[in-house]
Parts: structure tokens; C-alpha cells; sequence
């Protein structure tokens, strides 16, 4: 009868300290990358807001500016505001507009010239300011008003 001698070494099961201590740095890197791309995306959608919000405003402005007569006084040549309490826009940004003592922001005025590029043609320009955490902006958007 022939004898096997069993000198295997004892299988091994599970991870060892360092395999586990390798994953977990693998796995913090690739979390603290998620999380700076979350701050990023956080950041550029408040500036995306502040933008559509500047544009929004500009243009609703630019449609009352366009639908007044030609000698309109909010028409008339030099440069108008108006108080942010009634300046139709949510400055402070608490879901209500225009109410007394408002302040935010957000500041808007519009410089009307006339005769710069064509007689009888006058240029309005929309400018909407505002500052938040990211900084000082501006959007000017400029429209064209002839008389008819």
C-alpha cells in the first residue's frame, strides 16, 4: 500500500490587509473625484440660473420697451432704471416679485439713443447686473425701435 504525504500549505481564504487597504485607497480617489465633479456641476448650474434669469428678464423688458410708442418718455434718449421694488423681477429671489422695500442682486436699466445708426431709428440697450458668490456679471442685449 502506497501512502500519499499531505504537505499542502493551508488554502488561503479571504483578502489580507493589504489588498483591502489598496481598494480602499483606489475607491476614496475615485470618490473624492465624484464629489469635486459634483461641486463643479453645483456651481455651473447656479451660474446657468443667474444667466437664464438675466436673459429672461432682458427680453421680457425689451417686448414692453418694443410695444410702447415711438415718443414713449421710457423712450426718450439717456439712460432709465427702474427701483428694484418695481422693476417686475424677483430680485431677492423669494418667489415674490416687486414686493415693498425689495432688494437683491439683480440691477437693470436700458439706454435708449437715437439716430445712431439710422435716422428715426432708436437704439435700446438692456443691461441686467448682478453679483452673487462667482462674482460681478453683466448681460446687454441691444434692439432696434423705428418709427413707423
Amino acid at each position: 500500500m502506497s501512502m500519499k504525504l499531505n504537505l499542502s500549505i493551508k488554502e488561503n481564504k479571504g483578502f489580507t490587509i493589504v489588498e483591502v487597504m489598496i481598494a480602499l485607497a483606489i475607491f476614496s480617489i475615485g470618490f473624492l473625484a465624484y464629489s469635486g465633479l459634483q461641486i463643479s456641476a453645483t456651481k455651473a448650474n447656479t451660474k446657468a440660473r443667474w444667466l437664464t434669469q438675466a436673459v429672461t428678464c432682458a427680453t421680457d423688458r425689451a417686448e414692453q420697451l418694443l410695444d410702447l410708442p415711438y415718443t414713449d418718455v421710457d423712450l426718450t434718449a439717456g439712460t432709465h432704471s427702474l427701483a428694484q421694488d418695481d422693476d417686475e423681477i424677483d430680485n431677492n429671489s423669494d418667489g415674490r416679485i416687486d414686493e415693498p422695500g425689495e432688494s437683491g442682486p439683480l440691477t437693470f436699466s436700458w439706454t435708449v439713443t437715437n439716430n445712431a445708426i439710422l435716422d428715426n431709428v432708436k437704439t435700446i440697450n438692456i443691461t441686467i447686473a448682478w453679483s452673487n458668490p462667482y462674482g460681478q456679471k453683466t448681460v446687454s442685449l441691444e434692439y432696434y425701435k423705428a418709427d413707423l
